[in-house]
């Protein structure tokens, strides 16, 4: 899910792309198993979440890994342990 979002954002420039691109080739892909699809299930339950966002926090929660992001909406998510990508502009 991850993946699919950061080399789906519409801005990224061709260098960036294969940076992104470069650095997920270098990642551990965890595929959706049934704890993960039953804590999504909760996640969006319980702080109405979008699909996309529940997926990537069940995952960093089934895995006990901090989660990186720039998405601050994910500080919701009590239980999360939240590590916030400050973008520079």
């Amino acid at each position: 899910m991850t993946e699919l979002e950061l080399l789906g954002f519409k801005d990224l420039s061709n260098t960036d792309r294969k940076r992104l691109e470069l650095f997920v080739s270098d990642c551990i892909v965890i595929d959706i198993n049934a704890e993960i699809k039953r804590n999504v299930i909760s996640l969006r339950a319980a702080y109405s979440i979008k699909l996309p966002d529940a997926i990537i926090a069940s995952t960093s929660l089934y895995l006990g890994l901090p989660l990186l992001t720039a998405d601050k909406g994910f500080q919701k998510i009590e239980e999360l342990a939240l590590i916030i990508y400050e973008v520079n502009s």
